[in-house]
């Protein structure tokens, strides 16, 4: 699971997941599915090869809180963020 508002901003690192993604073997690959929420988040299957399910923005506690449920792993390869 990778989320930000814009998947795209360098600062949320989203090409160091990117890369991280790629370089792992397609056996692996083939046992993964990322889920992203977030904008931008539909435009990453054709680069990492996996599947992606893009929830896009989610404004509603319930919703971001059944997505986390769903996730096995939160990815967090933020450089910068405002929040703590």
């Amino acid at each position: 699971m990778f989320v930000a508002f814009a998947l795209n901003d360098p600062r949320k690192g989203g090409d160091l997941l990117v890369k991280s993604l790629q370089n792992l073997p397609d056996s692996l690959k083939k046992e993964i599915v990322l889920l992203t929420l977030g904008e931008g988040g539909e435009s990453l299957s054709e680069v990492v090869n996996i599947p992606v399910i893009s929830l896009g923005y989610v404004s509603g506690d319930r919703l971001k809180s059944i997505a986390y449920s769903a996730a096995d792993l939160f990815v967090f390869p933020t450089r910068a963020d405002n929040l703590p």
